[in-house]
């Protein structure tokens, strides 16, 4: 009984790591392709540069986008919560 437990555990244990695998798995592609260089987004970057971020904090019409997307995160959590 002991043995079939230990196996179920395993498999479970093995089933929630490739599950957190593939949901971490895009967020590790993002992360670098935010610091790509070209023109386009490709993947692997051939470059790395802040541009994109420069380009985000001087142009003024993504701060409102990026108000929003903060205000709709907060309520969405606190009615979730």
């Amino acid at each position: 009984m002991k043995r079939e437990r230990d196996w179920a555990e395993g498999a479970l244990n093995v089933f929630v790591g490739l599950v957190l695998v593939f949901l971490a798995l895009p967020t590790l592609a993002v992360i670098p392709m935010s610091f790509n260089s070209a023109e386009l987004l490709v993947f692997p970057p051939p470059g790395y540069s802040t541009r994109w971020f420069k380009t985000f904090f001087q142009r003024p019409e993504w701060y409102g986008a990026a108000i929003n997307s903060l205000i709709i995160a907060v309520l969405t959590t606190i009615i979730a919560t």
